[in-house]
């Protein structure tokens, strides 16, 4: 009578007695070993499916078994247990596996369930909520009439204390001057002899390209603690002047005295820290407040010098210097979103830079505090004309005036212009500099070059806040690094700014975390059907011949989704958290800040949002995906798949415009997920002598390392060599796989930050 089901003869699959780990082998013994039994037809069935291909019982007296879901079987193969309540058993399982706390596990699972990560998300999502909601509650206990009486010295000594990151400093206060400390009426001392008297002589700048003159031989001087404006219609080298004087050009040749000490301004940033800079466009941080504006900058500026009570005393200063005291804590906004008016954001801008101004009448006041202010003027009012002490007009590339302004009129009467008495000068002037004026008698008259001037803005401003005496046997430097805060300093300020930013846009955040537990939850519907066995390979002989169909496609496909699904949550607030602020990094690198430093301190500001994606990300896909992987594990490489697609995003914004930038990043890391090893295989790419272009993407480093913890565990059960072979992967380094994706992930970082800091101080792109 035949031992087998079928009925058919046995195969002897080895002559002693042998039963491999995972299997179950209750009647073997040296005088009936294992053996193979031909498959009944229902057998055969399960046995050709892709998944959930082993057959329910064995095919014979004397033909072991693999054990079955849902149970253990000890070394020795003589049992088959049903697993323990808060266990799970895989399909051929040697011993239990514990399941985390808050799983799903009844007796007899052959998979967890585990809740314990959707748990943290909840808790640490109400908890995010509550901060949230915190400042708007605030601000209503505020409003209590015992709360109203606090002054703006007590606010901000409470400020200052609860960052308590600045170290002693001088003693001296912020103007340089022992005094100032105890000043305390808000205002800065009326002083001379701040200001630079600069003079400039037959500043030459030609386009690299064609060679043509931008700047033709101007000449000019800017008097201390005056104001000058430059004229000139458009394209007459107004901003080129103004950025060669503040390092932001190289001229081609120039004779530039500072206190009669002269400057190579052939070398672009001889003035960098020196000289501040207030753009036409209002570069500040829409999401912080007035004060933590202008207090970040002058904790930059200042906090290698200076305590923190002087430094929040300057810092409420120049607000109150600026009339910006009522909207001290109001959120700047921009043009997209609420915020103060667009006068005061501009009062903003120049605050930052630690600059005591007001667009023109600021302006003209800091001549009187000893500053001296260089401004281009497009199309000048009669009140601000009359404000300038000396002008300078260009007209395509060359003076055509320098002198005091009460003598400009004069001047071009005497060249034969006319003033009509109901027009504005200033209108005539850029006339005349545009050719549209001719003059009744054409007379020769040298171009008057006269006067005391000095600085520039457009309305822009340079100046000298910090420095109240120049040396004569040297010329301007930039500030001495014990001035500057030290670079972990400007790392711990631009962290904590960064985190305070990303908190004031929390719908940005709260779509960036629908986004990853919707592509986990779609990612956990579609490996549902696989009841977490991912992966079926050969048995080891000798039992080789007992093994069903083979599943080396399941493993390496969910990691090639699982990098889609984490590459479109990812993509676009990669692109959001460092191409927001693209401009903003080129004024802070321009007034002296540390590039490295902001960049730091955005990739770890970054760091926790990363994190907290991935836990949602990889909570809501394991409930329904059930993997048979630890879940820190899977935690830990969704993790640093989401930091490599957040530092290629920062690469992406540095060589694209922010409108392109999102769909850029999009589609490089739809090429990184699909090159990730599954189709086309890596072996094939071997083949083809191109394995070296899938290992420069981090998706093939995680597919490895994702099918490698997934595979690697049961190689006591299965051939896991030639599965390795046919799918083009190393397994058993896992450690290495993530490393080097951490590495990659970094080099994207460090490459962005070197391309934007080009890009700041070249003005490339």
């Amino acid at each position: 009578m035949s031992s087998c089901a079928s009925g058919g003869d046995p195969i002897p699959l080895t002559l002693s007695d042998i039963c491999l780990e995972g299997f179950y082998c209750p009647n073997n013994t040296a005088n009936h070993p294992p053996e193979l039994c031909p498959p009944t037809p229902e057998c055969l069935i399960y046995k050709l499916q892709m998944e959930h291909n082993v057959c329910p019982s064995s095919q014979g007296i004397y033909e072991p078994s693999v054990c079955q879901t849902g149970h253990y079987c000890p070394p020795g193969g003589r049992e088959q247990i049903r697993c323990p309540t808060g266990h799970y058993c895989p399909l051929g399982a040697r011993s239990p596996v514990r399941c985390l706390a808050l799983s799903h596990c009844p007796e007899g699972s052959g998979r967890e369930v585990p809740f314990l990560g959707i748990l943290c998300c909840v808790l640490i999502d109400l908890a995010l909520v509550a901060l949230t909601m915190w400042p708007s509650l605030r601000k209503r206990v505020s409003r209590r009439p015992w709360r109203e009486k606090s002054n703006a010295r007590d606010e901000t000594g409470l400020e200052m204390q609860s960052a308590g990151l600045l170290g002693e400093g001088s003693p001296q206060g912020l103007e340089g001057n022992e005094t100032d400390r105890d000043d305390d009426d808000g205002q800065y001392d009326e002083r001379s002899g701040v200001g630079l008297r600069i003079e400039f002589r037959d500043v030459i700048v030609r386009n690299p390209q064609t060679g043509g003159a931008i700047l033709d031989g101007v000449s000019g001087v800017a008097a201390q603690a005056s104001l000058l404006g430059v004229l000139g219609p458009s394209g007459s080298g107004k901003t080129t002047l103004v950025h060669v004087l503040t390092g932001r050009v190289k001229a081609t040749s120039a004779s530039v005295l500072w206190d009669g000490i002269e400057q190579d301004l052939t070398q672009s940033r001889t003035t960098r820290g020196v000289v501040k800079f207030v753009a036409q466009e209002d570069v500040v941080h829409p999401n912080l407040t007035v004060w933590e504006n202008v207090l970040h900058s002058a904790r930059i500026h200042l906090g290698g010098s200076r305590t923190n009570r002087e430094i929040a005393r300057h810092t409420q200063r120049v607000i109150d210097s600026l009339q910006l005291t009522r909207v001290r804590n109001s959120i700047v906004g921009d043009g997209h979103g609420r915020g103060v008016s667009g006068g005061e954001r501009k009062r903003v801008s120049i605050a930052m830079e630690l600059a005591a101004l007001s667009i023109i009448l600021l302006l003209k006041r800091l001549t009187t505090k000893g500053i001296t202010v260089i401004c281009v003027i497009h199309q000048p009012r009669v009140e601000i004309f009359e404000s300038l002490d000396a002008i300078l007009v260009l007209q395509s590339g060359c003076s055509l005036y320098s002198g005091p302004a009460q003598g400009i009129q004069s001047h071009f009467e005497h060249l034969g212009y006319e003033f009509d008495p109901r027009h504005n000068p200033a209108d005539v002037i850029l006339d005349i500099a545009a050719g549209q004026a001719q003059p009744q008698i054409a007379r020769t008259v040298k171009s008057a070059t006269s006067g005391d001037l000095s600085k520039v803005a457009q309305c822009e401003t340079l100046h000298h806040p910090d420095f109240p005496h120049l040396s004569t046997d040297r010329g301007p430097q930039r500030p001495s690094p014990g001035r500057m805060a030290p670079w972990h300093r400007q790392v711990v300020y631009c962290f904590q700014r960064d985190v305070k930013q990303q908190g004031r846009r929390p719908d940005l955040f709260w779509t960036e975390i629908a986004a990853g537990v919707v592509t986990g939850l779609l990612l956990g519907l579609a490996a549902s059907e696989l009841r977490g066995q991912l992966f079926q390979g050969m048995y080891h002989p000798p039992f080789l011949f007992l093994s069903s169909a083979m599943n080396y496609f399941s493993t390496p496909t969910v990691a090639m989704f699982s990098c889609f699904c984490i590459a479109f949550a990812s993509a676009a607030p990669s692109v959001t958290i460092f191409g927001e602020e693209a401009n903003l990094a080129n004024r802070e690198s321009k007034a002296g800040h540390s590039e490295s430093a902001y960049f730091v301190a955005k990739v770890l500001s970054s760091l926790l949002r990363i994190a907290l994606c991935a836990l949602h990300h990889t909570s809501a896909y394991v409930v329904l995906g059930t993997p048979a992987v630890p879940f820190g594990v899977l935690l830990g490489l969704n993790y640093v798949f989401f930091y490599c697609i957040y530092g290629l995003g920062a690469l992406v914004v540095s060589l694209t415009s922010r409108e392109a930038a999102p769909l850029v990043c999009l589609m490089s890391t739809l090429i990184i997920s699909a090159l990730s090893g599954c189709q086309p295989r890596l072996a094939s790419a071997k083949r083809w002598h191109l394995a070296w272009l899938w290992y420069m993407l981090p998706g093939t480093w995680y597919a490895e390392a994702y099918v490698s913890v997934h595979v690697t565990p049961l190689s006591y059960l299965y051939d896991i060599q030639a599965a390795a072979q046919y799918m083009g992967f190393t397994f058993d380094r896992p450690g290495l796989d993530m490393g080097v994706a951490i590495l990659i992930g970094t080099a994207y970082r460090g490459l962005g930050c070197l391309l934007m800091t080009l890009r700041a101080r070249t003005g490339w792109w």
